[in-house]
């Protein structure tokens, strides 16, 4: 609604009539996307969950918890309501599928792979144990699994997702060729995703934040 306040005249009320906008189309598919965000709702306290198709870095799913409902600020959202959001320790404004920072986790393990074997640091026939906890300086890392796996080369230890293995090859080899493999992978770059700061961390959306 716009007002003509011509000198000389009473203002009158102009319409200006409304014009269709550009259609938004997206990637996500409705049956992966209702799945994460009930997945969340049942077993979350706090967290994301982003689907992507490995083939063409489409995002299928991507859901963030805790979430609100996009209604209440249409009419303009009370300032009561809003600081009830705000206030919220688990900052449910926060939409941290793509916001909030989260280590990549044995999505890694590949490019400590790769820099192992591409350095010269292991063969395919090279075995370490796997060990229930490994201790690095002060601090002491566990496996997921308690039990002692015993003694694995590269296959076998990336089948298992065995964190203490990935821990003594990537000590071997260095932070170096970790880094530089971590970087050719992708990690830590922008992902195409028209969303402020969203990075790739191999099997989620991040940022520094």
């Amino acid at each position: 609604m716009t007002f003509d306040r011509t000198a000389g005249k009473r203002p009158s009320e102009s319409w200006t009539p409304p014009v269709p906008g550009y259609n938004v189309v997206t990637t996500l598919d409705l049956r992966l996307q209702e799945m994460a965000e009930k997945a969340l709702a049942a077993k979350a306290k706090r967290g994301a969950i982003v689907i992507i198709d490995p083939n063409t870095g489409d995002i299928l799913a991507m859901a963030s918890w805790p979430t609100f409902d996009p209604n209440e600020f249409i009419p303009p959202i009370s300032a009561a309501k809003f600081k009830e959001l705000q206030d919220d320790p688990n900052i449910p404004l926060l939409p941290r599928a793509y916001r909030s920072a989260y280590p990549p986790g044995s999505t890694f393990k590949v490019a400590v792979g790769l820099a192992a074997f591409e350095s010269g640091t292991i063969t395919p026939q090279d075995q370490y144990e796997c060990v229930p906890a490994i201790d690095v300086g002060n601090t002491t890392f566990h496996n997921w699994k308690k039990g002692d796996r015993g003694s694995l080369n590269f296959v076998q230890a990336l089948t298992e997702s065995c964190d203490t293995w990935f821990y003594q090859v990537g000590i071997k080899t260095g932070a170096g060729p970790i880094i530089d493999w971590a970087a050719k992978l992708g990690f830590g770059a922008k992902c195409g995703i028209p969303l402020n700061a969203a990075r790739w961390t191999g099997a989620c959306l991040t940022t520094n934040t």
